[in-house]
Parts: structure tokens; sequence; C-alpha cells
């Protein structure tokens, strides 16, 4: 019994020690279509954006070192404008039509047309009503995270 006690013991131990030391698990695969389909901007967020931006929004993602521009904080989207989160362009600068030099040029994958590109057997206006609808939802969990 009292062997039983110390597996039991030494099980739970370890179980406690691996969930403490376990850091939120940020994607760096590239997307496939199950991972676009989300429409939870929380999710995109952490399937496209966190490995640069970090899991807060602060620009601290794993990736950010190797980066020649440190990614912005978009917790503070909204203070350096006025106090007015800028839908529009946070929008933009997902989709490549602002000039964020670090998404990259519209002839990379910016994000916006990765994310409408992955569905390829779907017409041309579905895909792109898909993308719109997993940008708007990216862009609104983005106002969710601005700080006071």
């Amino acid at each position: 019994m009292r062997r039983l006690l110390l597996v039991v013991a030494a099980i739970a131990l370890a179980v406690v020690t691996i969930a403490a030391t376990q850091q939120p698990k940020i994607k760096t695969a590239p997307i496939d279509w199950g991972q676009v389909a989300i429409g939870n901007g929380e999710v995109l967020y952490g399937e496209l954006c966190a490995v640069c931006h970090g899991v807060e929004g602060t620009g601290d993602g794993p990736a950010a070192p190797a980066l020649r521009t440190v990614p912005t904080d978009l917790t503070v989207l909204a203070q350096k404008n006025g106090g007015v989160y800028p839908t529009d362009a946070v929008r933009t600068a997902i989709t490549g039509e602002g000039e964020i030099v670090a998404h990259g040029t519209p002839g990379m994958p910016i994000w916006g047309a990765a994310i409408e590109g992955v569905r390829l057997d779907y017409k041309p206006a579905r895909r792109e009503w898909f993308a719109n609808q997993r940008i708007d939802s990216l862009t609104a969990y983005l106002e969710t995270i601005q700080a006071d």
C-alpha cells in the first residue's frame, strides 16, 4: 500500500511539474484550410500572428528576435490613434493593402491573400467572402486586446 501511494504521489508531482513548465503553443507550420476556416478571431490570432506579435500581442513572439523590424505592439493601436481603435488600418495591415514592410509585398504571401487562397476549389467570390469573414474576426479580436 505504501509503495502504491509513493507511485501515485510521484506521478502527480510529475504531472504538476509538466503542466507548470509548459508554455502556450504557437503554430509555426504553414496554415491549412482547417485552421483558416476557424472564424474565431482569437484562435486565428494564435494561428497566424502570435509567432511574431506574441501571445499577448505585445510584439514579443518567439520569431520576433529573428526579424529585422520589431513587431508592432498590437495592444496600443488605439492609444496611438487618439484612443480610437483604427479598424480600417488594422484590416488593411492584415490584407496586405497597407504598407507594412514586415508583412511582405503584394507578390508575397500576405496573410489576407494567404487566407483567401487556401481553398482554391471554391469560386473566387466565395473564397473572398470567407477570407473577409476571417479577417473581420481577427480585426475584431485585436480590438479586444487594446490597453486601457
